[in-house]
């Protein structure tokens, strides 16, 4: 009779415990990596900082920024960091972007040449389908270089463009991988 009681407190014990239970969080999409990268400056950037440094950098100065999501890689002496999405930042646009939904991705790829390390950065602005001026209207579109200056203010280190004609060292293939 004690088994028994045993038996049927456990089973109750049991249920109540399976009943109290929370459904799983439906598990949400990732998020895809955006299709139009625009480059902040028209020429390659470079640096007398190590390629570890830049990115290093970069990668601070995205988290201070809100990126959350910071991703770093290096593929042999060159180096990748891909941060986003986050919310567009309030000093880059006139309005609430919270209420339009607007997110910014950011990314820079590095790598050593001689005694300096070169570098671009990039940036993609994601529009709501709703509220934003279509990149075609050139008054009212938002353009990143508001963007790309406050990123460079965060990162904080000494850069110097590229003088004289870029040649084929802007159509490298490094500057288009996105990892």
């Amino acid at each position: 009779m004690l088994a028994m009681r045993r038996t049927g407190f456990v089973l109750l014990l049991v249920a109540a415990v399976a009943g109290c239970r929370r459904p799983a969080a439906p598990a949400s999409a990732p998020v895809p990596l955006p299709s139009n990268w625009e480059h902040c400056w028209w020429t390659v950037m470079r640096s007398t900082l190590s390629v570890d440094s830049v990115g290093s950098s970069f990668r601070r100065a995205f988290v201070t920024l809100g990126q959350s999501n910071v991703h770093w890689t290096k593929n042999g002496d060159t180096v990748f960091v891909r941060a986003g999405p986050a919310p567009l930042l309030p000093s880059e646009v006139p309005w609430d972007t919270a209420s339009y939904g607007a997110t910014y991705w950011a990314r820079i790829a590095a790598f050593p040449q001689n005694d300096s390390t070169r570098f671009r950065l990039y940036v993609s602005i994601v529009r709501p389908s709703h509220g934003w001026a279509q990149p075609s209207d050139s008054v009212h579109a938002f353009r990143p270089i508001g963007l790309c200056a406050e990123i460079g203010k965060v990162v904080a280190f000494r850069w110097i463009r590229r003088v004289g004609d870029p040649g084929d060292e802007e159509k490298l293939p490094v500057w288009s991988r996105v990892p």
